[in-house]
């Protein structure tokens, strides 16, 4: 038993693989239409409950609690004040304002700041 064409399998692998790949663009688009017509027009979650986290916002809770809310505070080398806001590991939140101290001293030293990082090819 055998097959005398190698054309005639890849063709109908070819054809398996459009046919599957039509079905598949096919459903999800009827499926994501039907779910966006259920839900009010939008796939999105509102941007208050992002900006507010998903656990938060769904159940109150909070995942990830190894993780905790950080505010760096630095001062740009022209007087400046800026803050930067990121949740970190609780134990890593020093290392990252160490790194963030270092990044800063290095743009304090140059008039330039692209000096400081040049773009190595």
């Amino acid at each position: 038993m055998g097959c005398s064409s190698w054309g005639a399998i890849l063709g109908a692998n070819v054809m398996l693989l459009l046919s599957t790949v039509g079905w598949i663009g096919v459903t999800c688009y009827v499926s994501l239409h039907l779910i966006k017509k259920i839900l009010g027009g939008s796939l999105r979650v509102p941007v208050n409950h992002e900006l507010k986290g998903m656990d938060a916002s769904a159940h109150g809770g909070r995942s990830y609690t190894e993780f905790q809310t950080t505010v760096f505070t630095f001062k740009t080398p022209g007087g400046g004040e800026h803050s930067m806001e990121m949740r970190v590991r609780a134990g890593d939140a020093a290392k990252f304002a160490m790194a963030l101290s270092e990044v800063m001293v290095r743009i304090a030293r140059f008039s330039n700041p692209s000096e400081c990082f040049p773009i190595q090819d």
